[in-house]
């Protein structure tokens, strides 16, 4: 894997569910990004998009020390 692929590489958990209200269904989730554990409970798939976009645009502007030997 190169440097490019590894950086921008992230993992989300997304959890959805049917809960029955009268005489349908609404659909609800969750949303889990991993490993900083910050989660976001839905109720529609814009939240879910904000949410991701949210944390694919703050990896973009933080920047991050080149890899390379590190001198003691």
């Amino acid at each position: 894997m190169d440097e490019t692929t590894t950086h921008s590489q992230f993992l989300f958990i997304v959890r959805i569910w049917l809960v029955e209200e009268g005489r349908g269904g609404a659909w609800r989730g969750s949303v889990e990004q991993v490993p900083a554990g910050q989660k976001l409970y839905f109720t529609s798939l814009g939240d879910l998009n904000d949410f991701i976009a949210l944390h694919l645009s703050d990896s973009v502007t933080t920047p991050t020390a080149p890899k390379g030997k590190v001198n003691s």
